[in-house]
């Protein structure tokens, strides 16, 4: 039933999102671009991405006035349903005949395309097993718990000690928070199904664009779906795919079909592309260049340059629209920083992005990524990497050589500017940010490089004999994505897991783990706004008040002046040995802590504070509620205190909890 409910408000919220969307693309700047309304499926889709945009800035405002709330959420949302319903039924219709065809021409293929298309059909629906993944990972430390605190304190409010993960935007976050408000949860994740339809429609569209037809279009497909970096964010509850699904649309938008720097179409990428700095601080570097050097490339790709009447130009202007728009797509990021921090841009300390960046390291990390690339973009996986691109796009980079792609006049050659900005773009986060190369960072970017490899595959496909390596791509795609499949099930693809979750056979806890039956035992028996002295950052399980009653970065400041911890580094407990334990234990109990969560692991901060020494403070006693390999809660029972709890953290309005200093009343 939980299942069935979020599904069936999750494709109310989509249709609504739409409607907002297609309000929009109907007025005067597009109501007649026939980029947006050559087609149903790219008219809808176009608009969900515009209304989905839309929505969650809306959603902002509310939780900085502080009236997020279900009727208030439901109030926006209901008039792009209606629209929808009465006013898109048109397009819908139009569009389930275009992918009806769409399918059914399938029979135009080769032998060999149709196992390929079969293979891409089969894979897209295996990606819905993912919905019984374990949330994990930054999901669980920040983007979750932080949506879960907005719904229920209905403010714009931030994850206590994670101001500096906080800068960046909340653009997918204010989704996840309006669907806990209407309390189907789940809808959250199943979301990210939705995007990646997405972001695999808008990739076949940028293709077309570009020259790419049929072939070519499940190539990309192929790449997407064989490209760990994307399918392990399926189902995480992060926020990379809303990101990147707006700044593939926001180069969509800026491909010339019928006439070039189209300023509606200039204006509408570049609300997009400052939404995907928005969503995603990691874009301003590594995006953004995209797009301004393709937009270069055009302009000097006309048959002639008149500097004189440039500033009169139809290109001035349509730069200008692009960026205005892109100005006020970026804006959410300033009023919400502005609003939490009282800095537009950075967080106190002054870093516009937290991305790892250690001079000391830095060059040594650079000359080891150059050394590595570009067979780390394709090859090697781990957790720190977050994935790899789809091995088969350069496995077949080296046909460009044979189907006279490098012939065409560089003016001429669209695909071929948009893959030189797309290295651009990937260089500049290289040579800025070497020591922190998460493929997520700049997703968007490295999916770009999947066009010039299906192109040069469907070429090659064209031409007459190539029989042998014809019958390599026939075989190696498939192939390809079955390896992916087999490597990854068990721990990304879960079909036993996710049917026992949906079927309710299956409970939160016993999907997510440990994490959720530990903190789920101070659930049951704290106290409305007890304080948990939490040192492991997967908090999203505990109740929203305990989450926002958590250890703060104000703590952590205490801990650091005085004589106690003076020699503790930024962790609280970053010290093997404790000098002082009696007096430690005296300043956990005046900042108001009656929970300790500590895990296991060796470097862990809290399983440096060692509990064999608490018969040296024998008022403090720790009752164990939950222990396993991994993680152990106690909830502190203090006998006679020496001192008095200086601060404590009560409700100030329905939902929202705030931390009171009694000492400084």
């Amino acid at each position: 039933m939980i299942f069935l409910k979020s599904a069936l408000v999750l494709f109310l919220y989509s249709f609504s999102c739409t409607g907002i969307g297609a309000f929009l693309l109907r007025l005067k700047p597009w109501g007649r671009n026939d980029k947006i309304h050559r087609s149903g499926t790219r008219f809808l889709l176009l608009s969900y991405i515009l209304g989905f945009s839309v929505v969650s800035i809306i959603l902002l405002l509310l939780a900085v006035f502080g009236v997020f709330s279900e009727i208030a959420i439901t109030l926006v949302l209901v008039p792009g349903l209606v629209y929808f319903i009465f006013l898109v039924q048109k397009k819908l219709r139009q569009a389930v005949i275009e992918v009806s065809s769409y399918l059914q021409n399938m029979s135009d293929l080769d032998i060999g395309w149709k196992i390929i298309a079969a293979a891409c059909l089969v894979f897209y629906l295996v990606l819905f097993s993912t919905f019984g993944r374990p949330l994990s990972g930054d999901g669980a430390q920040l983007y979750m718990p932080w949506a879960k605190i907005i719904a229920e304190s209905h403010h714009l409010i931030t994850v206590p000690d994670q101001s500096d993960y906080s800068v960046p935007g909340l653009f997918t976050e204010m989704h996840y928070a309006a669907f806990m408000s209407l309390d189907v949860r789940e809808a959250g994740r199943l979301n990210d199904l939705i995007l990646v339809t997405a972001i695999a429609a808008i990739l076949v569209l940028t293709g077309r664009s570009l020259g790419i037809k049929k072939e070519g279009s499940w190539a990309i497909l192929a790449f997407l779906f064989t490209s760990p970096v994307f399918i392990w964010l399926i189902g995480k509850g992060t926020s990379d795919l809303a990101p990147a699904l707006l700044g593939l649309t926001a180069v969509f938008l800026l491909i010339p079909e019928d006439r070039d720097f189209d300023s509606p179409l200039f204006a509408l990428a570049g609300f997009l592309a400052g939404l995907s700095v928005y969503a995603k601080i990691s874009y301003l570097i590594a995006f953004i260049p995209v797009l301004g050097l393709f937009i270069i490339f055009r302009y000097f790709s006309g048959k002639s340059v008149d500097w004189k009447k440039f500033w009169s130009s139809q290109a001035f202007k349509a730069c200008l629209a692009f960026g205005i728009a892109a100005f006020i797509g970026f804006s959410p990021l300033i009023i919400k920083n502005t609003y939490i921090f009282g800095n537009p841009l950075n967080v106190p300390e002054g870093n516009l992005s937290n991305y790892s960046f250690n001079p000391e390291t830095q060059f040594e990390s650079l000359r080891n990524l150059l050394r590595s690339l570009p067979l780390s973009l394709f090859y090697g996986l781990n957790e720190w990497k977050s994935g790899r691109l789809s091995p088969l796009i350069l496995a077949f980079l080296p046909l460009c050589l044979f189907v006279g792609f490098f012939q065409k006049k560089f003016s001429e050659n669209i695909l071929l500017q948009v893959t030189l900005a797309a290295i651009t773009g990937f260089m500049f986060w290289v040579l800025l940010r070497p020591s922190s190369f998460l493929m997520r960072y700049f997703l968007a970017t490295i999916l770009l490089f999947s066009f010039i490899s299906a192109y040069c595959i469907e070429k090659t496909w064209q031409k007459n004999g190539l029989t042998v390596v014809k019958m390599v791509i026939v075989l190696i795609i498939p192939a390809m994505m079955f390896s992916e499949f087999s490597v990854d099930i068990g721990t990304f693809f879960l079909p036993k897991q996710t049917v026992e979750y949906i079927s309710g056979a299956t409970g939160e806890c016993e999907k997510d783990g440990y994490h959720c039956i530990a903190l789920k035992a101070i659930n049951r028996e704290a106290q409305p706004g007890d304080r948990v002295l939490f040192a492991e950052w997967f908090g999203y399980w505990m109740r929203p008040d305990l989450i926002q009653c958590m250890v703060t970065k104000a703590d952590r400041q205490v801990y650091q002046v005085t004589p106690v911890s003076r020699s503790l580094p930024v962790d609280m407990f970053g010290l093997q040995q404790v000098p002082m334990f009696n007096d430690l234990w005296k300043e956990i109990h005046e900042r108001g802590f009656k929970y300790l969560v500590r895990t296991k692991k060796p470097d862990a901060n809290a399983s440096k504070l060692d509990l064999s020494r608490m018969d040296e403070t024998p008022w403090v006693h720790l009752v164990e509620l939950y222990n396993n390999d991994y993680i152990e809660v106690y909830r502190i029972e203090y006998n006679n205190p020496p001192s008095e709890v200086k601060v404590t953290c009560t409700e100030t309005s329905p939902g929202f909890w705030q931390l009171r200093d009694t000492s400084n009343p």
